[in-house]
């Protein structure tokens, strides 16, 4: 659909607004998590100061990542992710990062000797184990490091009910915690129950650089916010202990910051990416991915529209072709096809369903939300008369400028600038 083509139909955002009820998070639910979670996070990373002297001295600050800190985030604030900033005691210039080209998005960091600084010295038994014969990082053995320090932590904690821990608040050491953790996958989860609350985190923990990736990073220059590699492998090829995941979250958020009157476009894709039970074949990073290169691509249509709906359509229309192709490149390496995990069988249902679901709503607005929306849901929307009169008292897409700057303001006014290194 181009602006050639614009339906009439389309202009209305009523049926868009009534679905976003179902979509957005809601304003109590965000403060009361985000206010356990960060006395939770502080209280465990002063004890992990306590327990371990290396991880005192290296500690930079927390990145929040993720959805739910891009305002993209579909249900209940309940997963949370986080990574741990860490400083090596080396100059950063001299780090080398080496691009695996037998698998796209990863990299290996070599730490030479000529780089370290007295701080390695003081702390050499356990950083020169990190480092294999040839001075790669082993991102296991920084894993396996900062996970014990965590376990250290949790076995001083008091116990609580059901196996958990009461984790004491670092205002309120008379407020306590339920928390418990266990592993999942490359990154470390912690648990967290108080009343009728309960949600997850998962703790990484990266590297930052500032200076210019690989070459074959594109769409890449040194006026953009930094980068980092993370300690997350790939699940095959030789010596994938050695791979770090390249991850640019922070330029990520400040291009979806620009196009945030958009995001619950983005949200209400998800939402219709679960309700057609999609998601093991279409993660939500890959719906953003496919947001970005719309972004980047200077095209003002669809984003010069009021109309949600029709901006809708259209991404789903690009949604579309993208799976009838097979192909989505991830965003900072065009050679790399996010899409290579599933099949051509798996591709072309997705394809032909999106067919149908692109002309049902362009003949009638009014059907998105039996698409978008579950059984219960879809029951609820129709007794919904006007958006004042739902429970649930939603934003109007019009007034929803920027949902990070919104909903999660109690957060990200706690949050450092990420737009810029603060490695100095």
């Amino acid at each position: 659909m181009n602006p050639g083509q614009r339906n009439g139909k389309l202009r209305d955002n009523g049926t868009f607004d009534r679905i976003n009820s179902f979509v957005t998070l809601k304003d109590d639910e965000i403060k009361k998590n985000n206010l356990m979670l960060n006395e939770v996070i502080e209280s465990l990373i002063e004890a992990m100061k306590t327990k371990d002297d290396l991880f005192k001295t290296i500690y930079n600050r927390i990145m929040y990542t993720g959805s739910h800190y891009k305002g993209t985030k579909v249900g209940k604030p309940e997963e949370f992710d986080l990574d741990l900033i860490l400083k090596l005691p080396v100059v950063y210039d001299g780090i080398k990062i080496e691009d695996v080209k037998e698998r796209p998005g990863f990299a290996r960091i070599i730490i030479d000797s000529s780089i370290k600084l007295p701080g390695w010295t003081k702390h050499e038994k356990t950083l020169n184990q990190w480092l294999d014969d040839e001075k790669y990082i082993n991102n296991e053995k920084v894993r396996r490091w900062f996970e014990g320090i965590v376990s250290k932590c949790f076995s001083d904690f008091e116990r609580g009910i059901n196996k958990m821990y009461l984790l004491p608040s670092k205002k309120e050491p008379s407020v306590k915690y339920n928390v418990t953790s266990h592993k999942s996958g490359p990154a470390f989860t912690l648990i967290v129950q108080e009343k009728n609350t309960k949600f997850s985190v998962d703790l990484v923990p990266a590297l930052e650089f500032n200076k210019n990736p690989p070459k074959n990073i594109t769409k890449y220059s040194t006026d953009k916010p930094c980068w980092h590699l993370v300690p997350k492998p790939s699940r095959v090829g030789n010596k994938a202990y050695l791979d770090w995941r390249y991850c640019f979250s922070t330029y990520e958020r400040k291009m979806l910051s620009k196009y945030g009157k958009y995001k619950p476009v983005i949200r209400q894709m998800k939402k219709l990416r679960d309700t057609q039970n999609w998601s093991s074949m279409i993660p939500s990073y890959y719906i953003e991915t496919l947001f970005y290169h719309e972004f980047a691509s200077g095209s003002t249509y669809p984003w010069c529209t009021n109309s949600y709906i029709e901006a809708f359509i259209y991404m789903l229309e690009q949604l579309q072709l993208m799976c009838k192709k097979k192909c989505l490149k991830y965003f900072w390496l065009d050679h790399h096809n996010l899409l290579d995990g599933i099949t051509w069988d798996q591709a072309h249902n997705i394809t032909t369903r999106l067919e149908k679901i692109i002309k049902d709503v362009k003949a009638q607005p009014s059907k998105l939300a039996e698409y978008v929306l579950t059984k219960e849901e879809f029951e609820q929307f129709e007794k919904m008369q006007t958006v004042k009169t739902t429970q649930t008292n939603p934003i109007k897409i019009n007034e929803l400028n920027d949902l990070s700057s919104m909903k999660i303001s109690n957060v990200t006014n706690q949050i450092p600038n990420q737009s810029t290194c603060q490695l100095s």
